[in-house]
C-alpha cells in the first residue's frame, strides 16, 4: 500500500511540476518579470507557513485517507480553473496567486497526513528507508517534468499540459480510495493533552517544550528552509540571466534535480548514522557552503558543481528528519 501510495503521489508531482514549468514559462515569456513566479511560490507556501502546526492537529482528528483524497482533488480543482481561464481568454497573472493560495491550502493538509500514513504503514526500523524513497520523487518529478513539458509545451500549450496534470491527479485520488490506512493507537502523550483543538495544539508544544534540542533544531531548520525555498524558486529566470542561455539553463536544472536525486538513493540505500545529528549537521553545512558557492558562481561548470552539491545533502535530511518528528 505505502508503494502505491508513494507512486502515485509521484506520478501527480511530475504532472504539478509541468503544469508549474509551463506558467512559468508563459508567466516570464510574456511579462519578462521574475516576480510573479516568486509571489506565486510565496502563497503556495504562506497557508503552511501560516497554520501548519493548527492543521496538523486537524488531521490527526480526521480520517486520513479522506485528507489525501479531498487534498488531491482541491489541487486539482485549482488546476481546472486556470486551464478554464486560459481557455476562455480570462487569464490575469493576480488569478495564479489565488489558485497558488487554494492549492498551497490542501498541500498544508496533504503533507503531515502523508507524513502520518508513512508511519502507519511502515515499521520503525524501515522509516528512514520510506522517508528516503518519498523523497525521490520531487527530484525524479524535477528530472522528468521539464523534458516532457519542453517537448509538448508547443505542440499542446500550457492548457494542454494542464490537461495531464488533471489526469494524474485523477490517478492519484483513485489510488488512495482503494487502499486502507489504519488509525494510530492513543499513547498516554495523546491522551493527556486530547480534548480541544486549542487543547491538542497546545499539548503538541508542550510536547516540543520538554525536549527543547528538538525544538531548537526544528526553528533552526525552519529558519533554513526560509533563506534557501525564496534563491530556488527562482533558479530557472537567475540562470538564464547568468548564462544567457536556455539550452544551458535547462542542463543545469537537470543537474539541480539529480542531486536531489542522488541524495534521495543514497540515504535510500545507507539509511544515515545514528545518532541521526551525525549525518544532518554535516549535511547542513555542505548545503550552506555550496549555496554560497552557488550565488558567486558565473561558469557553467562553477554553476553544476555547486548546485549538485547544494541539493544533494536536502533530501538526506528531509528524510532523517521527518524520521526523527513522526
Amino acid at each position: 500500500m505505502f508503494y502505491l501510495i508513494v507512486a502515485t503521489q509521484a506520478l501527480s508531482l511530475v504532472g504539478s511540476r509541468m503544469t508549474s514549468i509551463g506558467l512559468g514559462i508563459w508567466v516570464f515569456s510574456h511579462t519578462g518579470n521574475t516576480t510573479p513566479l516568486l509571489l506565486t511560490a510565496f502563497f503556495t507556501e504562506l497557508p503552511g507557513m501560516l497554520a501548519g502546526s493548527l492543521l496538523g492537529v486537524l488531521v490527526d482528528r480526521w480520517d486520513r485517507r479522506r485528507v489525501l483524497m479531498l487534498a488531491d482533488a482541491g489541487q486539482a480543482v485549482g488546476t481546472l480553473i486556470l486551464m478554464l481561464d486560459f481557455l476562455l481568454g480570462g487569464f490575469r497573472v493576480w488569478h495564479l496567486y489565488l489558485i497558488a493560495l487554494l492549492q498551497g491550502s490542501c498541500m498544508a493538509f496533504q503533507q503531515p497526513a502523508e507524513d502520518a500514513t508513512t508511519t502507519m504503514l511502515v515499521p520503525e526500523h524501515h522509516r528512514e528507508r520510506a522517508n528516503a524513497i518519498r523523497q525521490i520523487a520531487f527530484p525524479l518529478a524535477g528530472v522528468v517534468a521539464p523534458v516532457l513539458t519542453g517537448s509538448l509545451y508547443v505542440a499542446i500549450g500550457i492548457t494542454g499540459v494542464m490537461a495531464i496534470d488533471l489526469a494524474t491527479f485523477l490517478v492519484a485520488v483513485l489510488a488512495i480510495y482503494l487502499i486502507h490506512i489504519p488509525r494510530p493507537r492513543p499513547t498516554e502523550e495523546g491522551r493527556a493533552a486530547q480534548g480541544r483543538m486549542l487543547q491538542e495544539w497546545l499539548g503538541g508544544l508542550r510536547y516540543l517544550a520538554v525536549r527543547r534540542p528538538l525544538l531548537y533544531f526544528v526553528l533552526y531548520l525552519t529558519f533554513i528552509n526560509f533563506l534557501l525555498n525564496g534563491p530556488l524558486e527562482l533558479a530557472i529566470p537567475y540562470l538564464i540571466l547568468v548564462t544567457g542561455s536556455e539550452a544551458l539553463m535547462g542542463r543545469l536544472m537537470g543537474v539541480m534535480s539529480f542531486g536531489a536525486f542522488t541524495g534521495a538513493v543514497l540515504v535510500t540505500v545507507w539509511g544515515g548514522t545514528r545518532p541521526r545529528m551525525h549525518t544532518l549537521m554535516p549535511g547542513l553545512l555542505l548545503s550552506g557552503v555550496m549555496f554560497l558557492a552557488y550565488g558567486t558562481a558565473r561558469s557553467p561548470l562553477g554553476l553544476a558543481v555547486s548546485i549538485f552539491l547544494l541539493m544533494a545533502p536536502l533530501p538526506v535530511m528531509n528524510a532523517l528528519f521527518l524520521s526523527i518528528r513522526v
